[in-house]
This record gives structure tokens, C-alpha cells and sequence, in this order.
């Protein structure tokens, strides 16, 4: 990864959630770290902070429900309906600005002011909280054609078919029911292919640039194209194990189809519970 350098308190947060694990979360978050104002935010970039977001509703409806209407009804007009959600998400925002400058100060390079930091999370459990805690922040969705999640995640981490089956088909519906709901609503967010991303890298990723609000001028097409692997399955069999160190890609890589070899009762069976 890039060096880190000083961040300004009005730098974006781009938050990228993938459908689950094995859809290009970390695909996705290296295409982004090509462009020169693109940082990740130090040690922890890989956060999970959305997916344990109903912790933070609980208690953001407990502390609500004791204060008196007044004080209710004085807040809902300036800072909207129960705040305790979006300033929680202020302090988990201003924890990844810490930590990128606490990085910088141990002595990596400073690079000058990063228009956005990037983090990511293979998953979309409660997705549907997500603008709560950050209104404000751009939210990239990734998902991936379920057959190559459930088949990357078998071949990678000894899934079971029918439960990693059941786990896309659960994501898939969050997602969908996401986007019906936010829509109309004038949220930041963009839902974005796997397959798209690695068979129309320029195009999709101009697009994404353009919705970040980002410079494309600047950005490296050339290296989003050949963009080295990370993480895929394919390394358990070359290396015995899947890291994330990256590696060149072969000319044989092809990853959009990882279920080529399935059968007709795995396709059936995916059918039945995916819909």
C-alpha cells in the first residue's frame, strides 16, 4: 500500500462494503488507492464498523428515549431525528483520521492532503443503518455473481455450498431491499459489479471517480488494468494458501466464472435458493 500522509478534518470518508467475503472489497479498495488523492486510513482498514451497527442503535434508543420531548423536538429541527446515531459515527469517523495521522507522525512519508480515505468491509449486515451513522460519507457496494462468491469461498476457506449459498442469497436481498429504500432519498451511495469492474475497468472506474467527485485526469488507467492479484483463490492452489501479498496476474486468470465447472444439481440448487 501507499504511504500515508497528513489528513485534513474536512477529508471524505469512502466506506466500500462488499455483498460478503470472496466479492472485491479489496479489489475495489486498490483500484481506488491508484489515484494520488485516494489514502487508506492507516492500521486498521478493514473496519466491520457497519456490521456491528445494531449494537449502536440499541443504545442510541436507550440514551433517546430518556430525554425529555423538549429537548426532542428542539434537536429533531436542527440535527434530525434521534442524533446519538450520527455522532457516534462522527467519533468512529474521527478514529480513522487519528489514526492516519498518528501513522504519518511514526515517520511515513508526508505526501501532503488526501481528498479521501478509503476502508472497506466484506459484508453487508445492516447496511440499512449505514447513513445513519455517516449521512455524509460516499458508500461503495460491491457484489459479485453468487455462484463465483460460493465457489472462491469453498475453494478458499472450505465453505459449505448450501450455507455460503444461503449467506449470498440473505446479502443479495439486504442489498436490493437497501436500494429500493434509499434510492429517492439522495444518498451517496453507488452499487457497483465485480465482473463490470474487471472486464470494463476504464469505464467502470471513471464512473466511480466521477460519483466520488474525483480528478480522472490524473488517475492511472493503465495500472487499474493490470492490477496485480490479491487475496484470490487461486493462490491456495499455486502457494497452498490465500494471502493478501500481491502477485502479477497471469494470462490465465479468469476470474468472473469460478463456477465453470459446476454441475447441473450445484446450478439447480443455487437457483432454488438464490431465486
Amino acid at each position: 500500500m501507499k504511504q500515508q500522509r497528513n489528513v485534513q478534518t474536512g477529508t471524505d470518508m469512502v466506506f466500500i462494503l462488499g455483498i460478503m467475503q470472496r466479492s472485491g472489497t479489496n479489489y475495489l479498495n486498490n483500484l481506488l488507492l491508484l489515484h494520488p488523492d485516494c489514502e487508506y486510513p492507516g492500521i486498521v482498514w478493514e473496519d466491520y464498523l457497519v456490521a456491528h451497527a445494531e449494537l449502536l442503535r440499541d443504545y442510541a434508543d436507550a440514551v433517546y428515549q430518556h430525554w425529555q420531548p423538549a429537548w426532542k423536538e428542539k434537536l429533531v429541527g436542527s440535527m434530525g431525528h434521534n442524533p446519538v446515531m450520527r455522532l457516534l459515527g462522527e467519533g468512529l469517523t474521527s478514529f480513522f483520521k487519528e489514526q492516519f495521522k498518528s501513522a504519518a507522525r511514526t515517520g511515513s512519508a508526508d505526501r501532503g492532503n488526501p481528498e479521501k480515505l478509503i476502508t472497506a468491509t466484506p459484508s453487508v449486515m445492516n447496511l440499512h443503518y449505514f447513513f445513519d451513522l455517516f449521512p455524509d460519507a460516499y458508500l461503495l457496494i460491491i457484489v459479485r455473481d453468487g455462484r463465483s462468491v460460493v465457489e472462491s469461498g469453498v475453494k478458499s476457506f472450505d465453505w459449505d455450498y448450501e450455507q455460503a449459498m444461503r449467506n449470498w442469497a440473505k446479502a443479495a436481498e439486504k442489498v436490493l431491499q437497501f436500494d429500493r429504500t434509499m434510492r429517492s432519498q439522495n444518498k451517496k451511495y453507488l452499487i457497483l459489479k465485480y465482473e463490470d469492474l474487471v472486464s470494463h475497468t476504464r469505464e467502470k472506474m471513471t464512473e466511480v471517480l466521477k460519483f466520488l467527485n474525483m480528478d480522472t485526469v490524473c488517475y492511472d488507467f493503465t495500472a487499474a488494468e493490470n492490477l496485480g492479484i490479491t487475496g484470490s483463490s487461486e493462490l491456495r492452489d499455486s502457494e497452498g494458501e490465500v494471502h493478501w501479498k500481491a502477485r502479477t496476474k497471469s494470462k490465465n486468470f479468469e476470474p468472473i466464472k469460478r463456477w465453470r465447472h459446476w454441475g447441473r444439481s450445484l446450478h439447480e440448487r443455487f437457483n432454488w435458493i438464490a431465486g
